[in-house]
């Protein structure tokens, strides 16, 4: 889409376009793309007038032939096309191209291949939605993971940093050897012949696992070390066990070491607070998750009636919009266009071309004194430029060598003690002040002001909650009555531009509305003036009734403690009211400013429904469901919702 979008087509030329090379691409595209490739391949090769591409969908007639066909038959050369020519071209030589395709896609869907592409789709689909599901779950839960995993790397390099320090550093397989061969050495000294002994140790050390029956066989012959007479000797080495004395004593020391480490404070304290952060955090993200899910659920559940009607409205509004704009345009269009083009090429004629030759021709003249001025001065003023440039350069060396550099070393040696011996001791001090500072305001805080404001909350808390919801109920009741005044001051002027509309025009029937409207504008502008005070009175009432409700009695208080009360407010009705039976109380009626209200026990606005159908006549019967929202609605918005249902069906529907 956004190819050919790219290219100039329109909305309508696209959707045709793709559709016929879907077609096209079901049956005869290359063998090499599936149908989803081919298409995309096919708009790019349009996008790039490279027929090659659009023949990978099964167009095989090549664009640049289709943009001659067309040329020849609006009588212009191919060379003469404008970019809209050509893509009107190449949408008529693709619907030419593809006319016998139509439909193959749809029977390419019952084929097995059909089939897989499908299955691809929807596979795609549904990796799409559990993306959209998977992604900002994982972008809340990624970032806490790598922290964990950098918490724990960082713990781990600590560890390897303390273990260096007590000489536990991992060694290698040299350091190894040379290690057993001392532990060899000291262990034999005193025999006369560390030598040899060393000798088989480093074999020991270097040999495989798996060939420890015998290590090394020799035949040799050497002189005793001791201060005994010589004398030579021939013998065999026999197989040597395992040392393994030194090895477990080796690892003894690591585990002393691990376990002395591991109980350290600075590891416990670092665990300890490891631990905390997690929990923290776990805690705080199921805590906050599960307030925002219940919040949104409670939120929706009220909001939801009143977005259902808002869009429904809107798609009304819109509806009746679009309408009226194509109906404007399809009336004034042409003349709109035609007034528009008369008027460009009488501005084109006059002004533009005119202006237009006159700046070529100063263009042309103003480049001839260029090329004359350069030819006259351009070699002396680049030479002066490559002096003057040299002679600045010339003058900074010498400024630098004789001014700067010699002010350079004794002020830098001049701060190095400045900072030694005074301004990082006042920094020190600083620091320590702004500790102690910060300290003493939070204790403060913490262990006077904390409390002191805690106890005016307990105290003042409850008043303000009064207050506050008298004030915002007041301002409400206020900002009514004022819109219904204002209400009515609108509607009376609107009445009287449609009475004077009316009479210039001679339409005296929109004269006549105007007078009511008038006089309907003035009797409700007089009505919000009185019925404001009522409601002030009712608001100081659900205020008073409000704080009431949150009055709980003590628990110690016998047989009532723990108790409070639970009075109902007082109601408008405006957007219509339910009440549950055997709870009377109070409510305000006739305060909807658009329309009259109903209120009636339930079983009248059936009779009422029934009524109605009834008289709508109509010969036979038929059973119809229609949810009757009662809880919002009034019986004059049933009636109007079952009249639209048998328009809709286009009979009469009779309850049975």
């Amino acid at each position: 889409y956004k190819n050919l979008l790219s290219r100039g087509y329109d909305t309508t030329q696209i959707e045709d376009v793709m559709t016929r090379l879907k077609d096209s691409a079901a049956f005869g595209r290359q063998a090499s793309y599936d149908l989803g490739e081919a298409v995309v391949s096919a708009t790019e090769g349009l996008k790039n007038e490279n027929s090659i591409l659009v023949d990978n969908a099964g167009v095989t007639k090549n664009v640049a032939k289709m943009w001659e066909e067309y040329a020849d038959s609006i009588g212009v050369s191919t060379n003469n096309l404008t970019q809209a020519q050509k893509i009107q071209a190449e949408y008529n030589g693709i619907m030419k191209e593809t006319q016998f395709q139509v439909g193959d896609a749809s029977a390419y869907t019952k084929t097995f291949s059909g089939q897989v592409q499908q299955l691809k789709f929807n596979l795609n689909q549904m990796m799409v939605a559990v993306g959209k599901v998977v992604a900002p779950i994982a972008q809340l839960f990624i970032p806490i993971i790598n922290n964990a995993i950098s918490a724990v790397t960082n713990f781990f390099n600590s560890i390897q940093s303390v273990l260096k320090t007590f000489g536990l550093d991992m060694p290698d397989v040299v350091s190894k050897t040379s290690s057993a061969m001392t532990e060899v050495s000291t262990d034999i000294e005193s025999t006369g012949n560390s030598a040899v002994s060393a000798a088989k140790k480093i074999n020991k050390a270097f040999a495989g696992v798996d060939e420890i029956n015998v290590l090394k066989t020799s035949d040799s012959s050497s002189s005793s070390g001791g201060s005994s007479s010589s004398g030579s000797s021939t013998g065999t080495v026999s197989s040597a066990a395992i040392d393994t004395a030194s090895i477990g004593s080796s690892i003894d020391v690591i585990k002393d070491k691990l376990s002395e480490l591991w109980n350290s404070d600075f590891i416990q304290s670092f665990t300890g607070a490891a631990s905390t952060y997690f929990n923290f955090l776990k805690d705080l993200v199921f805590s906050v998750g599960s307030s925002i899910g219940n919040n949104l659920k409670n939120t929706w559940s009220d909001i939801q009636g009143n977005l259902a009607t808002s869009v429904s409205n809107m798609s009304k509004l819109w509806t009746n919009f679009w309408n009226t704009t194509k109906s404007t345009i399809d009336i004034y269009g042409p003349s709109i266009i035609s007034t528009i083009t008369g008027l460009f090429n009488s501005i084109y004629t006059t002004a533009i071309g005119p202006i237009i030759t006159l700046i070529v021709q100063a263009w042309t003249d103003f480049t001839i004194i260029l090329s004359n001025l350069w030819n006259q001065y351009g070699a002396t003023i680049l030479n002066n430029i490559a002096q003057f440039v040299n002679n600045i350069w010339q003058l900074f060396q010498s400024i630098y060598t004789n001014i700067i550099e010699p002010v350079i070393t004794p002020f830098l040696e001049m701060l190095s003690w400045l900072w030694e011996e005074h301004l990082s001791k006042l920094i020190e001090s600083i620091g320590e002040f702004i500790a102690k500072l910060v300290n003493g305001a939070l204790e403060i805080y913490n262990k006077f002001i904390s409390p002191i404001v805690n106890f005016l909350l307990d105290i003042f808390g409850p008043v303000w909650s009064f207050v506050s919801s008298l004030i915002i109920d007041t301002f409400g009741t206020a900002f009514g009555a004022v819109s219904d005044i204002l209400s009515g001051v609108f509607e009376a002027l609107g009445g009287i531009i449609d009475f004077i509309t009316g009479i210039f025009t001679g339409n005296w029937e929109k004269a006549w509305d105007g007078v009511v409207s008038i006089f309907k504008g003035i009797i409700d502008g007089i009505i919000g003036i009185f019925k404001a005070p009522f409601n002030f009175i009712i608001d100081g009432i659900n205020a008073f009734i409000r704080a009431l409700n949150k009055i709980k009695i003590p628990d110690w208080v016998p047989l009532v403690g723990g108790l409070g009360f639970n009075i109902p407010e007082i109601p408008k009705l405006a957007q219509g009211g339910y009440f549950k039976a055997n709870q009377p109380q109070l409510a305000i009626v006739g305060d909807n400013t658009r329309e009259a209200e109903i209120v009636t026990p339930e079983s009248k606005i059936y009779d009422q429904v029934r009524n109605a159908i009834r008289d709508s006549g109509g010969a036979g019967k038929q059973e119809i469901e229609i949810t009757i929202y009662h809880k919002y609605e009034d019986g004059r918005t049933i009636i109007q919702k079952i009249n639209q249902a048998q328009i809709d069906a286009g009979q009469v529907l009779i309850l049975s």
